[in-house]
């Protein structure tokens, strides 16, 4: 059986985190990503318009918002994307 379909991404929701008082920069946890998919292998890239992506969490994020977006790429080879916006 041939899988041609992108899994199904539940949306991420959008968070707003405090900032450390000493150098003005954020950190959140990433999310766990809930799918649905034929294929039972996937993968995550997480990106980050500014901020450094480590260890399941983004440092260094700026005052203001940062989109963060998810690659996800199953087992056959079909990618989808998932974004949130981190507001700091």
């Amino acid at each position: 059986m041939d899988d041609n379909t992108s899994p199904i991404l539940y949306p991420l929701a959008d968070v707003t985190v405090s900032v450390d008082p000493w150098s003005c920069r954020g950190t959140v946890a990433l999310p766990d990503l809930v799918h649905e998919d034929d294929c039972s292998e996937f993968s995550v890239h997480w990106s980050v318009s500014y901020g450094q992506v480590e260890d399941g969490f983004i440092f260094n994020l700026l005052i203001g918002e940062s989109i963060v977006t998810a690659r996800v790429t199953d087992g056959c080879g079909n990618v989808v994307f998932a974004s949130f916006t981190v507001t700091t």
